[in-house]
């Protein structure tokens, strides 16, 4: 287990640089004293490929430059939630910050068996970040649409970091309790999130191809640069294999913009080809990694 701490409050987190600088901010007494029962949650579910990196104030979200065959931009990366789900489109001109409450003073911690972890390493060079967020850090990660380990262990990727691994996420959730002031909304995003006082409270957070046309690329290379380090994904086993969504907030762009009344999950290792949107693409081959730079 990797246990990481909160350290800090928001406090000037929307003009903190997203995508170059660590997160620095004065400590806060009051971010580390246990949460009394909130009366509310915040949910924020992390879909696609993204690079989830904790740091010692907060969590950067570092989506990649997905690039197709033609050298356009294959992912689509949306913030928030409208009435069909999608969030608002987001570019590399206004990248977001998610403000307004403190979060939680509990510790979180991550279970390297449920999520692929890689703890302390320097991030690649910044020009292979499409777009940036600013989260605060979250109470919990929770690991969704797990695809399970082949019956013989076949590791998920090389890297010997990640050898813990038994289950993929292809989608993971970071849960916030918030207290009767807080009120979360989303700077740079034109006013299109914020709070509505629902409980619980969504956001959306998406890096995926949002076109049929895009469903079979491959963003684990585009990962590695952000990362500067391979993962080398096994193919055989891990490439097409996929998790089907529980509800609606499960479902992935493709899944909302083509909805289909079935969905059959593709085991590891399996050798058969099917038909429909999620079978033909590599859902395994867009998934997130979550980064430990906390310290601690």
């Amino acid at each position: 287990m990797t246990k990481l701490t909160r350290r800090s409050v928001l406090t000037g987190f929307a003009t903190v640089p997203l995508v170059s600088a660590p997160l620095f901010w004065p400590r806060s007494t009051l971010a580390q004293v246990r949460h009394a029962t909130g009366t509310r949650w915040l949910y924020v579910y992390i879909h696609g490929a993204v690079v989830i990196e904790f740091q010692p104030g907060g969590v950067r979200l570092l989506p990649p430059r997905v690039l197709d065959s033609a050298g356009n931009i294959a992912h689509e990366y949306r913030a928030g939630y409208l009435v069909n789900g999608e969030g608002t489109l987001l570019s590399p001109a206004s990248p977001i910050a998610l403000t307004g409450f403190m979060g939680a003073g509990t510790p979180t911690q991550i279970d390297k068996t449920a999520m692929p972890c890689l703890d302390n390493i320097p991030l690649g060079p910044t020009g292979s970040i499409y777009c940036g967020a600013v989260f605060p850090t979250p109470d919990a990660v929770v690991p969704l649409r797990q695809i399970p380990q082949a019956s013989d262990n076949t590791p998920f990727f090389g890297a010997p970091e990640l050898k813990d691994l038994k289950w993929l996420p292809l989608l993971l959730l970071l849960e916030y309790e918030l207290q009767p002031n807080d009120h979360p909304a989303l700077v740079g995003t034109g006013g299109t999130w914020k709070d509505d006082g629902r409980n619980p409270l969504i956001l959306h957070f998406r890096a995926e191809p949002g076109s049929v046309n895009n469903a079979d690329h491959d963003a684990i290379h585009d990962i590695e640069a952000i990362l500067n380090k391979p993962l080398k994904l096994n193919q055989k086993c891990y490439g097409g294999a996929r998790a089907c969504p529980k509800n609606i907030e499960e479902q992935s762009l493709l899944e909302l913009r083509t909805p289909s009344p079935v969905c059959t999950p593709v085991l590891p290792c399996a050798t058969e080809t099917k038909e429909g949107i999620g079978i033909r693409s590599r859902p395994a081959n867009c998934v997130s990694i979550v980064v430990n730079n906390s310290g601690s």
